[in-house]
This record gives structure tokens, sequence and C-alpha cells, in this order.
């Protein structure tokens, strides 16, 4: 019988064996992408060396361990080969910054000798030159260190990297050989599927199985995630290979995909699923912001993590956020960075959209060639992805702020001070309240942004006690992620300059995003709201060959009675003028339903203008709920907890914006809502940046239909998104009130789902 083979790379065999002490300064203000910065300084130091220098050389070994019913082979490749007689010399290269100690570090040392080992054992040589070659990409300053090691003294070193992660693999394997066959034998947890779901799961499988995308419209309340999640499951347990990842815009879906897990695993299936989360969200100090040198869940913190990996995999099956807080607390363990290292160990792992996505992920490397891994990329709630991706390649310097902090800066902080005046000088400039585009910055303003970074990156380094630390630490973040979107700017981007911002807005993710989906095994999408797949086949750069699913509500039409009030006109000219109308319109709806009900409106200001006609109106009878602006995570659970725990029904109105937190992709407990009354046609408001993409588009598709792209198509999907608040299972019932005269044009009838069978009605 063949052994089960793993695979893992020299750095990871290095960082889980060698790696001690704290998780750095670097991630307090260190941006991740740097890295991407050191790749031409590595090429250009290779181009350098001799024409028998081979650049990038592979290296591999393969460990059988029979005796635990697995073998595994780590690989590789050295910066550098540089054979020369009987000489033989590993160059690796690591790129560093202006406030480097000048030390070279143990764990690059182990990564080069781990590199020498392979190649003394493959090559039968007795002795090997390792080289460090440290590179400042600032100053371009070269420093190296060299030193030779026998072959005796690399393979003892090899060896104890064998022992130390075949005890973390043995683990690993003892979870595969309970997981895949679990998985295998159990059935769908729950008695019976809803209609269409048996089409989607065996849609599913066969789209992964031949490694097609796919596109599945489905309304709430049938069970898509369910549908979707079970069969690859199925699926991803047959080859180890194969990484499902669950993506979605809010916390709320990913409470719903854990759910969905937890009664999988209930019905016998042995999974490993993980939750990430924003960094901020899972610290578990009383700092405002993260500063690894004095937090105590840093400090030591790769001393302990070895440990505490293991014995969180012998006791849980799902690590979500308060499992790993807790486990964290208990261990002294940042949970952030515990949450990203259990990621090798999941089955599934259920994440935001930009943990995939964005420049700076931390999922990036299971999209890389050498991991390996077949990624099947769940996208929930995916008619979210083309907004949230343009603000992901998007970026935005605020000189508002930058005058602010240098007009408190001081002291120790001078130098930081002229600094930041020079660029302010050099800053493009535009009309207080006006906005125009650019092709590009002045070179010259773009130099002094990068000396202001530079100057950050020190003070963080040397002043630990600075009173204005954390500031000089988000302006260091600020800068550095707007520079490094500058200089990946592509056709499709535009500059836009206000007078207190310099913005690079995406016009169009799909050139983005086609980098990650190429590299996945299958993309699918699912929504209630894909509709017209056309319109998303233009953002999202999905394959040749994708399946478009659509299913109708699984429910009775009776279920949902659709009202269309299209007398009232509510766009911005008219609104002031038919605001006591459609106030007594809503309270007419609001008093002839009961239960809780939503009201949802297409501006902040709008809706402050009815509700408080509202309130006048009905009086003592009226019990109701605003959405704040710029809420809290409090804020909004009290609003939901307002309309749920409505025991008695009675009549309990949440009043929100069209398109936000309260829309979509959010389930209100015990089926209190009961009606949903949606004002406008939620078209985006018009401005420069929606204009540019107008533009953009219409060349390609016409005045007409770019005009649809750019506001009908989006506004629409909110619509169909707020209704979706009502039906959630089988048993629930409402009725939904849309308000408009555009509802009379035919273009926007057929963008309403086909089981709505609306009436119309003009309210006197």
């Amino acid at each position: 019988m063949p052994l089960d083979h793993y695979f893992i790379s020299v750095k990871e065999l290095v960082e889980w064996c060698f790696r001690t002490g704290d998780l750095g300064a670097s991630k307090s203000f260190f941006n991740p992408r740097r890295a991407m910065m050191g790749i031409e300084g590595h090429k250009r130091i290779q181009d350098s060396r001799p024409s028998n220098y081979i650049s990038e050389y592979p290296v591999k070994h393969t460990f059988s361990e029979p005796d635990f019913g697995f073998e595994w082979t780590v690989r590789g490749r050295a910066d550098g080969l540089w054979m020369t007689g009987n000489s033989t010399l590993i160059e690796e290269i690591k790129t560093v910054t202006p406030t480097w100690d000048g030390q070279a570090k143990p764990l690059h040392w182990a990564q080069a000798k781990m590199y020498g080992a392979i190649i003394a054992k493959k090559e039968k040589i007795n002795e090997i030159e390792v080289q460090l070659t440290y590179l400042d990409i600032d100053t371009d300053t070269i420093s190296v260190f060299r030193e030779g090691f026998s072959k005796a003294h690399l393979e003892e070193l090899f060896e104890i990297a064998r022992q130390k992660y075949r005890r973390a693999l043995d683990q690993k394997h003892n979870w595969f050989q309970k997981y895949s066959p679990s998985i295998s034998r159990c059935g769908f947890p729950y008695s019976e599927m809803r209609t269409g779901q048996d089409a989607i799961v065996s849609n599913i499988i066969e789209a992964i199985d031949e490694g097609h995308d796919v596109m599945l419209e489905a309304p709430t309340g049938l069970g898509k995630t369910m549908a979707t999640l079970f069969p690859t499951l199925k699926f991803a347990a047959k080859d180890r290979s194969f990484l499902p990842i669950f993506l979605t815009a809010r916390n709320t879906n990913k409470t719903n995909a854990e759910k969905a897990i937890r009664d999988i695993q209930k019905s016998g299936a042995a999974i490993k699923s993980l939750t990430l989360g924003a960094a901020s969200e899972w610290c578990i100090t009383e700092e405002e912001q993260c500063d690894t040198q004095v937090c105590p869940y840093a400090i030591g913190y790769f001393d302990r993590n070895k440990d505490g990996i293991l014995d969180l995999n012998k006791d849980y099956k799902q690590y979500d956020k308060k499992t790993v807080l807790e486990f964290g607390k208990e261990n002294l363990l940042c949970p952030s960075a515990l949450s990203y290292e259990m990621s090798d160990w999941a089955n599934i792992i259920i994440a935001d959209y930009n943990h995939i996505f964005d420049p700076k992920a931390g999922l990036k490397h299971y999209l890389m060639e050498e991991n390996k891994r077949k990624v099947i990329l769940i996208v929930d709630e995916a008619h979210n992805l083309p907004e949230r991706a343009r603000s992901m390649f998007g970026s935005s310097l605020n000189l508002f702020d930058l005058k602010n902090l240098c007009l408190r800066l001081g002291g120790s902080s001078n130098k930081l001070k002229e600094l930041i005046t020079d660029a302010l000088n050099l800053a493009p400039s535009c009309d207080p309240g006006g906005e125009i585009t650019a092709d590009k910055l002045d070179s010259q303003f773009v130099t002094s942004l990068e000396n202001c970074k530079t100057c950050c990156e020190r003070l963080l380094l040397q002043l630990q006690k600075n009173k204005h630390r954390e500031e000089i630490q988000i302006l260091y973040f600020s800068i550095s992620d707007f520079l490094l979107n500058y200089k990946s700017m592509k056709e499709s981007d535009r500059l836009i300059i206000k007078s207190d911002s310099i913005n690079i807005f995406c016009l169009d993710p799909k050139n983005y995003l086609g980098q990650s989906f190429k590299k996945c095994h299958c993309i699918i999408l699912m929504s209630a709201t894909l509709s017209p797949f056309e319109y998303f086949k233009r953002w999202l750069p999905i394959g040749n060959g994708t399946k478009e699913l659509t299913y109708p509500s699984p429910f009775p039409e009776e279920n949902l009675k659709v009202w269309i009030e299209d007398g009232i006109q509510t766009t911005w000219r008219a609104r002031r003028n038919t605001a006591p109308k459609l106030s007594q319109l809503l309270t007419r709806f609001i008093s002839k339903n009961k239960g809780s009900q939503l009201l949802f409106f297409p501006s902040y200001q709008y809706m402050d203008l009815v509700s408080d006609m509202l309130i006048e109106a009905m009086g003592e009878n009226f019990h109701f709920k605003k959405q704040k602006r710029n809420s809290t995570q409090k804020d909004q659970t009290e609003f939901i907890e307002y309309l749920s725990n409505n025991l008695k029904s009675e009549r309990r109105v949440g009043i929100a914006v069209l398109g936000g937190v309260f829309a979509e992709g959010i389930d209100i407990p015990n089926n209190a809502v009961k009606a949903v009354a949606v004002v406008g046609i939620g078209t985006p408001q018009v401005c420069l940046e929606r204009n540019l993409i107008q533009e953009h588009l219409e060349e390609e598709l016409g005045n007409a239909e770019a005009f649809n792209y750019t506001y009908v198509y989006p506004g629409i999907i909110k619509v169909i998104q707020a209704v979706g608040r009502i039906l959630r299972s089988e048993s629930d019932s409402g009725s939904a009130l849309l308000i408009d005269t555009r509802y009379n044009l035919s273009t926007i009838q057929g963008l309403l789902p086909s089981w709505w069978k609306p009436k119309f009605f003009r309210f006197k």
C-alpha cells in the first residue's frame, strides 16, 4: 500500500523548527507588501553574478516514514548556486531596512544551510560555503556574510529539522486519516433537501471535477450555503491537495457558513474549519493599536506557538473567533497570528474577500504555484465583489491628516515634520470642494512621500515611547499603501485629486481579480442577485465554460406579496415635494402589517426627512429604531435585537439605508421581519467616480448599456437584496412594497425576479 505523501517548503520547515522570539516590531508597522519590492533587488544581485552562477536553483529531498504511514518532500529554491572548480557556494539574499542592526540572522543561516544540506547530499559534496547577502533596498547597500560548513554539520541540522517537523506532520496525518473516510460516509445533514438543493449539489460536484467555474443565482432561503459547501467538502476529501476557501463580505455570512459546517460535523464528518478575521477584531489587549514590542501575546510568541498549535489541534474541530481568542488568551499567543498559522491545518477556510484578493492578503501564498494546492474558491454574496474590489485596489492619501499631524509634531520628530511639510508643498492642488483627475503625480512629490515613509520607519524602531507613535504608525501604513498602489496602477485606474486628498480609483477590478482567479482550480460565485449574468461576467473574470445556474424560490408564491407603487417620484429633485405623500403611504403600510418591519431609503438625509413625518403622524403607536451614521458593531447588534426580540408581534420598525449593513447579508432571528418597504430603485448617487466608470464602459457597451452598468443594475440588486430579508425559511411570509415611478419602465421590471408576482397601484 503506497504511503501518503506531503509537501513542505524549505522556508516553512525552517520557520517551524528554528524560529524563536517575538512576533517582532515588523508586525506593528512593516508593510507585508514590502517583500514584493525586494524582488527587483534580488534579481539585480543575481544578474551581477558570473555566468556559472545559477539563479533560483531548485532543491528537494524526500523523507520516507513507513512507521508513521507517510512520506514527505521538502523543496524550495536557493537564490543562487555558484560552483567553481572544487568550491560550491550557496547564496541566500535578504532585503532589509536602513534600521537593520547589521547582524546576520540565525533563521537566515538555517534556511541557507537547509539548501546546503540537500545539495551536499544530492551532489555528494563534503563541504559547502554558505553566503548571506543583505540588500538595503532604500540605500542600495549590500552586506555579505560567508562561512564554510561540512556535510556532516549540515546533515545533523537537517536531521534535527526532520525530527521536529515529523511530530507535527504525524498529528496532521492522523487527522487526515479520519477526515477523508468520515466525510465520504456522511449524508446530507438535513432530513430532506429543499427544492433546487439537489440540483445545486450535483452541478457543483460536476463543475469542480471538470475544473469549471460556476455562477449560482438562487433566492435567499433556498439554502445555497449548505448546497455549495456540502458537495465541495465531499469532493475535496478525496484529495488533500484541494483546499476550499469560503469568502464572504460580512461577518454575518461567516456565521452562516460556520453553522453549515457544524451541521455537517454533526452528521459524522471530521472537518477542521478555520475562520479568519481582521487583526484589529481579534486583539485581546486593551490597546487601540497593535504594538508587538510591548504586547505580552507577541513577546516570546515563537517560543510558544509550536506547542500551542499542536495542543489546539488535539481538542478542536472548528477554529472560530471565540475558540482562537480564548485559546490565545490562555496560552499567551496572539490570536490573529495564531489563526493564520492554523490555516495550514484546516480542511476549509472561512474568510473575508480581502484575505485572498487584497494585494497584501494573508492567504495569497495558497495561490502561488509552489504551494501546489488546488483552491476551490466559493465567493458568497458575490454581487458585492466588484465594488469591494474597487476599494481594495484603490487607495487614498489624506492631506488634511498630514497637515494636522505636522502641526502636532516636534522634538524628536522634527525631521519628520520637515519632510511632511516638503511633501505638502509639492502635493497637487485643487480648489476647495472641487475634484480633478490626473494621469500621474509629480516625481518630486513621490520622492518626498518615500522620504516620509523611511523617516516614519526609523522613528518607529528608535522611539518606543514617542507620544505620537500611534499617529506615526498610521501615517507609515497610509503612505506605504498609497505608494505601492500608485506604482502598480493600470491603464484603467485614475488619480482623483481633491482639496484634502489624493485618491487612486480602480475603474475596472477585472484587471486585478484575474490574477487571483486564474490560479484557482474552480470559482463558485453565488448570490441571490447575479442577474444579469453578463453584468457580473464583465467585472468578474471567470473562465470559459462557466456553468450559469438560476433557481426560483423554493417557497410558495403566496408567501411573499409584492406591491409596487409607481406614482410617487423619489428622485433627488422630487424628494422634498413627495415626502408628505410618501409618509402617508408608509403610515398605511406599517399599520396594515404586524410584527417587525424594515423601511429602506436611498440616503440618510431622505431617511431623516420622512422618518420625522412618520413620528409625527403615528405618535405613540410608532416604535422604531434608525440606522446610525457610522454605526458601531454594538449599534448593529442592538438594531437586530430590537427587531428580533418581538415576541408579542407588536409593530416594530427598523429604518435603514438601502445597500447598507441591514439591507443584505443578515438574518433577523425568530422569523421576525414580516414586511419590507423600499423607497427608490437603489441607483448610486451621481459622482465623479461613477461618471468615470460610465465613460470607461461607453466605447465598449454603448451609452445606454454603460449607464445601466453604472447605475441601474447596481441599484436593482440592492432592492432585491432588501426584499430578501423577509423569506428565510419555509414558514416565513410577508409583504414587500416598492415605491418609485421608474418601476413603470420595462427595463426595470425585467430585472425583478421572475417568481415575484407584483401588483401595481397608485396611492391616492
